[in-house]
Formats: C-alpha cells, sequence, structure tokens
C-alpha cells in the first residue's frame, strides 16, 4: 500500500511539473534561450578578461557589438526588402491578370489551371477582406508581435548576462538539487553541454550572417532579381540542418530561370558554392559535428518538427547534442571503474601514440589536420581512462 502510495504521489508530482511548463512555458523558452545566449558569447568574453579587461567591460564590447551588428544589418536589409516584396506583389498582380486572360485561350493544360483559378477579385477579397479593412488588424496584430517579440529578445540578452556574470552562483544553485556525490560529474556534463551548445550556435550565427552576406553581393553582382529576399531566405534556412541546401536552392532557381536560363544557373551553382564553403572551410573551424550522432539528429528533428514546426528544425541540433552528452554522461556512470590492474595497459598505449606522434612529426610530409586532431583525442580519452583507473585505486 505504501509503495502504491509511493509511485501515485511520484506521478501526479510529474504531471504537476508538466502542467506548470506548459502555463508558464514563455517563461521557460526566455530561461533557455538566455542560458543559451550566455554559453554562446562566454568565449570570447573570457578571451577578453584574460587580455586585462575588465569583466564588465568584456561584456559590453561582446554584447554591444552583437546588438549594432545584428540592429545594423535588420535596418539595412529592411529598406531594400520591403521594396523587392512591394515590386513581388506588383509583377504577382500583373502576371495573375495576365494568366486570367491568356490562359483560358492556350493549351489544354493552361485551360485546366486557368479554370482552377479564382478571379483576381475573390483572391484580393480573401487576402484583403472586405473593402481591404481587414488589412488594419492584420498590421496591428504585426505590429504588437513584433514588439512583443523585441521585448523578449531583450529580456533574453540581460538574462544572458546575469547567467554571464553569476555563473558559479547559478551552478551552485542547480546542483544542490543533486546528491554530493554525483555534483562533481555533473558539474561537469553541464559544462560540456554549455560549451558544445555554445560552440554550435556560435558556428551557425556566425556562418548564417556570411550566407546571407555572400549570397546577397553575389545575387546582386549576377544581376539576380529580389538579391535581398533571396539572401535573407539563404542565411534562415542554413540553421535548418540536411534540408537548408535544397530550401534555398528551389526560390533561387525559380527566379533566375525567371531572369533567365544562363541567370538560374549561375545562381544555382554560386549557392552551392557558398554552402560547400561554408560546411567544409568554415564550419570546422568552429564546431567538429563528427563528434555528434546524425541519428539522433535526425530522430530529435523528427520529433521536434511535429510540435514546433520550423522552428523544431533549427531548435533539433543543439537539443540533439544536450540529450548525446546527458545519456553518454549515465552510461559512463553505469559502467564499472577499471581497477588499476589496466594502468600497464593503458601505459602502453600513451607511449604507442607518443611513438606515431614522433614519426609523424619527423616525415618529410606533414600530417593532414584530421589525423592530428584524432591523435589530440585519443590522447584526451587514454588520460581519462588513466584518471579513472588511478581514483578508484587510491580509495
Amino acid at each position: 500500500m505504501r509503495r502504491l502510495a509511493w509511485f501515485t504521489s511520484i506521478i501526479l508530482g510529474t504531471l504537476a511539473v508538466l502542467f506548470l511548463l506548459w502555463e508558464f512555458r514563455s517563461a521557460v523558452w526566455i530561461f533557455l534561450f538566455s542560458l543559451a545566449a550566455a554559453a554562446t558569447f562566454r568565449p570570447p568574453i573570457k578571451q577578453l578578461t584574460k587580455r586585462g579587461l575588465s569583466l564588465s567591460m568584456a561584456l559590453l564590447l561582446v554584447y554591444g557589438a552583437v546588438v549594432l551588428v545584428v540592429g545594423g544589418l535588420l535596418i539595412v536589409v529592411s529598406f531594400n526588402l520591403l521594396t523587392e516584396l512591394q515590386d513581388l506583389a506588383n509583377r504577382f498582380a500583373i502576371g495573375y491578370q495576365h494568366i486570367e486572360v491568356v490562359w483560358p485561350e492556350g493549351t489544354p493544360l493552361q485551360q485546366a489551371v486557368a479554370s482552377r483559378l479564382p478571379t483576381s477579385d475573390t483572391l484580393y477579397d480573401s487576402i484583403m477582406g472586405d473593402n481591404g479593412l481587414s488589412t488594419l488588424p492584420s498590421v496591428l496584430e504585426i505590429t504588437s508581435n513584433l514588439a512583443e517579440n523585441l521585448t523578449y529578445l531583450v529580456i533574453v540578452l540581460f538574462l544572458g548576462i546575469y547567467w554571464t556574470v553569476d555563473q558559479v552562483r547559478f551552478e551552485r544553485l542547480l546542483l544542490s538539487l543533486i546528491p554530493i556525490e554525483n555534483r562533481a560529474p555533473a558539474r561537469e556534463m553541464w559544462r560540456q553541454i554549455e560549451k558544445n551548445v555554445g560552440s554550435y550556435l556560435r558556428s551557425e550565427l556566425i556562418q548564417s550572417l556570411l550566407a546571407g552576406l555572400l549570397l546577397g553581393l553575389g545575387y546582386w553582382l549576377i544581376g539576380l532579381q529580389y538579391p535581398t529576399l533571396l539572401a535573407l531566405i539563404g542565411a534562415v534556412v542554413w540553421l535548418i540542418p540536411i534540408m537548408g541546401v535544397l530550401l534555398a536552392l528551389i526560390p533561387v532557381i525559380i527566379v533566375g530561370i525567371i531572369s533567365g536560363l544562363w541567370v538560374g544557373l549561375i545562381a544555382g551553382g554560386y549557392t552551392l558554392l557558398v554552402f560547400w564553403l561554408l560546411e567544409y572551410i568554415i564550419e570546422p573551424r568552429f564546431y567538429d559535428r563528427r563528434r555528434f550522432s546524425s541519428l539522433l539528429l535526425l530522430l530529435v528533428m523528427l520529433a521536434l518538427i511535429d510540435t514546433f514546426g520550423l522552428a523544431g528544425l533549427i531548435l533539433a541540433p543543439p537539443v540533439a547534442v544536450a540529450i548525446q552528452i546527458t545519456f553518454t554522461w549515465l552510461i559512463q556512470k553505469r559502467i564499472p571503474a577499471m581497477t588499476g590492474k589496466t594502468i600497464p595497459e593503458l601505459v602502453d598505449l600513451q607511449d604507442r601514440v607518443s611513438t606515431i606522434e614522433t614519426k609523424l612529426a619527423t616525415d618529410e610530409m606533414p600530417p593532414s589536420p584530421r589525423v592530428v586532431s584524432m591523435l589530440d583525442r585519443l590522447k584526451e580519452l587514454l588520460n581519462e581512462a588513466a584518471d579513472t583507473a588511478v581514483a578508484p585505486a587510491s580509495k
């Protein structure tokens, strides 16, 4: 009976926590995004403090630079974007009227399509409402949502500054919920999650910014129509793993073919070149994607897209990174620690790695960066294994 009451209380407590998280989901999202912001900008802040700057000055420089760059780009892009959207709407209206007039007398396929299309007046009324009066609530709603999102962004930045300044106290508060014997490995797990999620977010933000700049400049030089709009689409969909390249390529090819076949081919090839440059040249300098499971990423994407849609695809990679690090830590906790008898074998392996390093250093051809990275990772694993083996023997 007591056991039944215990399980019942656990289930009710879990349901109550889930209900509270759902009711206060906006606050939960703000909290998580602020932690992500702190993890993203903490390394450059630490680099500035190591160079002799105070923490407050480093915070001001990093967060101020982010606000100035993002705000300046938004201001510059918004003017061109509004002009292109207006031109696109005018071209759509003219093209639709052309279809209404010409296609009913065209080929059988054109006639079949034209017979199923609504008239321009019906289409206009469905978008604008009667007499166009429904635009006022839409404008007010868009303005309200924009102001609300900007407010959330400001809160996230200020909370990110707070987590950066008060990192130690926050970790103590978080670890106070965990038994004492598990606090040290839990702190290590938390910092690994923060480090890798921050690395991923920095990498994606830098690549998204470069994608927008390179694509916009290239489309403008090629003579492609709507370069700002297409570059903005490319910068956003680059954040979507696996499918981002395809989603960016489709509108570029469509607009390019309308402008001319060669323009479409050149614009498509240039888009692929920019994405290849970001994927294989820029990204490895900031984040090693190969360390994490692509299968887990795919499963998380499938789970989040059903709940959050397009935003779920963007959130999937950092969530997958956090899940993999957490489960790796939990599995390591369940594996029995090695005994001191394995230390000679570890020493032998370390000697072999040192021999390989010496051989590579004396070769005429320098080793590739991938080989050097693998050797460094192997040394780290052997050192961790040796520390784990020594710890039980010393108790």
